[in-house]
């Protein structure tokens, strides 16, 4: 029989929940509420991670497509003065 000492009195788990079923319910859904302190923790903690991963990848993005939209338009300027070259056979 498995027992159990609780303040110098010898307590039966068995005997408590023939005596009241309804502990045994309001004990399961009372341990399964809510998170714990520590799981909020991590969960923090690895988005941290991620934002600071993440963040100097999105900056270098940003970098990379501002240089490529001025080659274009650099590109797009250069085409222009060709065309007023081949226009006028001067350039502006």
């Amino acid at each position: 029989m498995l027992t159990y000492e609780y303040a110098g009195l010898v307590v039966d788990p068995l005997a408590v929940t023939r005596l009241n079923p309804e502990l045994v319910m309001t004990t399961a859904c009372r341990n399964n509420k809510g998170f714990t302190l520590i799981e909020l923790l991590i969960v923090v903690a690895v988005i941290g991670v991620l934002a600071a991963i993440a963040i100097p990848l999105f900056a270098n993005y940003r970098m990379r497509a501002y240089n490529a939209t001025t080659i274009s338009d650099m590109t797009e300027v250069k085409l222009m003065l060709e065309a007023y070259y081949s226009d006028q056979k001067h350039y502006p």
